[in-house]
């Protein structure tokens, strides 16, 4: 189905399964080209992960004439993750895919690469296994964990904060060493609690898509005492974030700005810019500029990391440990604190 961009809101909100081709009319490239953008799990609507990625593809419309197709898995399997790639290759014909669900698509992607040599692909927040028409991006999670590691344990009164992870994996414990690290940095004495919605030993990644559970657990962990949770879990962490509303507790957002779903009671949001990641391999791509056998790296340094302005908590986070968090903001851009995953 054929439909043009609109504002990236009701296109959001507009939650959709299957392929939706998106048109524009603005400048065109020499040779019309097709972009393809594979989601992950929860698809859109999940606030997080992957409207960042489509909100970098909303961006991408506004400047240049190309075809672009989107795909959501309707599953967490590498079976499904092969097929909507395969979907994006061999029906839409797209010249570029950006593979946008990490470590699910490291597999998938590798076997895709190979079976079309002459499309160009880029794996989204993990390793893929490089080749020439193979790239990846990932992101200094680590660094951002730590700043709101941080900011968790200089605002925590009860010395007790919470971890709630979508699966138990690497990238995810690439989020809870940098947090870890910046309790530690800001005070030695708070407790950290760490739970997961589900494991990838047994092959479940339903976590990043299981709000019900979500809730539970945070649930559990405010009940035991902590009053920040630091959610990391994709569409799951709406039930985190509800949580936290209803208990009169306090929670941190990840990967897009949530700091509205629950206003004074997110403090701040770790933003991974999915959406510049996105807009700007694509643009390198239209350009002619597109270069394999590459790992990506977006960071502090480059903008791709970051916090929010936290309008809606300033005031409850006080002037003195927003000072300490701009600080360590700027020391990490500059490499005078290395947060080392």
């Amino acid at each position: 189905m054929k439909i043009k961009f609109m504002l990236a809101m009701f296109i959001i909100l507009s939650i959709a399964l299957g392929c939706k081709k998106e048109s524009v009319k603005q400048d065109a490239p020499d040779k019309e080209i097709t972009i393809g953008l594979a989601l992950g799990v929860g698809g859109l609507g999940d606030q997080s992960f992957n409207d960042m990625q489509y909100n970098g593809l909303i961006e991408l419309s506004k400047n240049f004439d190309v075809n672009l197709f989107y795909e959501i898995p309707t599953g967490d399997s590498e079976e499904e993750m092969y097929k909507i790639l395969d979907k994006l290759c061999s029906e839409e014909k797209c010249d570029f895919v950006i593979a946008g669900a990490g470590y699910l698509m490291i597999n998938p992607l590798d076997k895709i690469s190979d079976k079309y040599k002459d499309t160009k692909f880029v794996l989204i927040d993990d390793y893929a296994v490089l080749k020439d028409n193979v790239s990846s991006i990932v992101f200094a999670q680590e660094e951002g964990s730590f700043v709101v590691g941080s900011l968790a344990a200089y605002f925590s009164k009860t010395k007790k904060v919470g971890f709630i992870g979508a699966v138990d994996m690497q990238v995810i414990k690439s989020f809870l060493n940098g947090f870890k690290k910046g309790i530690a940095y800001a005070d030695d004495s708070v407790e950290l609690i760490e739970e997961y919605i589900s494991f990838g030993k047994d092959n479940d990644y339903s976590g990043y898509d299981n709000p019900k559970r979500a809730y539970e657990i945070a649930k559990k962990l405010y009940d035991s005492g902590c009053d920040v949770i630091y959610s990391v879990a994709g569409a799951s962490g709406n039930g985190i974030i509800q949580c936290a509303a209803d208990m009169k507790k306090y929670v941190i957002g990840v990967d897009s700005n949530q700091d509205f779903m629950a206003k004074g009671y997110v403090l701040t949001s770790m933003m991974k810019r999915l959406d510049r990641a996105v807009y700007d391999i694509a643009e390198n791509f239209i350009n002619g500029n597109f270069v394999g056998n590459k790992n990506y790296l977006y960071s502090y340094k480059n903008g791709g990391i970051s916090t929010t302005d936290m309008r809606y908590s300033e005031t409850l986070i006080g002037e003195n440990v927003l000072k300490k968090i701009r600080d360590i903001e700027a020391k990490i851009s500059k490499g005078e604190i290395s947060v080392k995953d």
